[in-house]
């Protein structure tokens, strides 16, 4: 039984994460209040905000300022408007539609 309840919480994981992929992909306009700061600390909240993982290397973000974002925004546009005027860039992988945000100087597979 124990095994069972693990496996559909699992499924259930996963279908949220798809899910949650799929909806910042397809834009879908989100409400955000982010003010300026640290890359570590403003991209936690742009998560929370936004309900979408985003994957990072913390040495990449160490020492990064964004800018602020307020208002209604698309994920894409949100995230490109708080990295602008940094050395961050986002990043999407075709096959599994992962979000990462790295170093312009890195590649993760194709920028947005």
């Amino acid at each position: 039984m124990a095994s069972v309840r693990s496996f559909l919480v699992l499924v259930f994981s996963f279908v949220s994460i798809t899910l949650t992929l799929v909806s910042c992909s397809s834009r879908v306009v989100v409400f955000f209040d982010i003010p300026e700061g640290e890359a570590e600390q403003t991209l936690v909240e742009f998560a929370s905000q936004s309900s979408i993982e985003i994957i990072y290397d913390v040495e990449d973000v160490t020492n990064v300022r964004t800018s602020r974002i307020y208002g209604r925004y698309t994920c894409e546009d949100a995230l490109e408007h708080m990295l602008s005027n940094t050395l961050l860039r986002i990043t999407v992988d075709e096959k599994s539609g992962a979000i990462a945000v790295n170093r312009k100087s890195r590649s993760f597979s194709k920028s947005l």
